[in-house]
């Protein structure tokens, strides 16, 4: 897993979109696993992706970074020891992930 970070100098939401639709248009195959819009921070939205065997994650920042006004971040990513271990985070589901 991987997590996607954006930052854009105007309209995040429209941004993201043209972002999705330039990596989709590299990667088809690459599955979203979430995406979240943020406030407040130094990103403005974070998407946790999945490749698929094959495919390049250099591709992906290639795709982001050709669209205009945004900068990406793209960094490996494996779940926390914590949400791992039996009956996950705290005041989650037991057993969930």
């Amino acid at each position: 897993m991987h997590v996607l970070l954006l930052h854009a100098d105007g309209d995040a939401d429209a941004a993201h979109l043209q972002v999705v639709a330039a990596i989709k248009g590299r990667l088809p195959n690459l599955r979203w696993v979430s995406s979240y819009r943020v406030s407040g921070g130094s990103v403005d939205v974070v998407d946790v992706v999945a490749f698929q065997p094959g495919e390049d994650p250099a591709a992906a920042v290639a795709a982001a970074e050709s669209v205009a006004g945004v900068r990406v971040e793209l960094l490996p990513a494996r779940p926390s020891a914590m949400l791992a271990a039996p009956g996950g985070a705290p005041g989650g589901a037991p057993g969930a992930a």
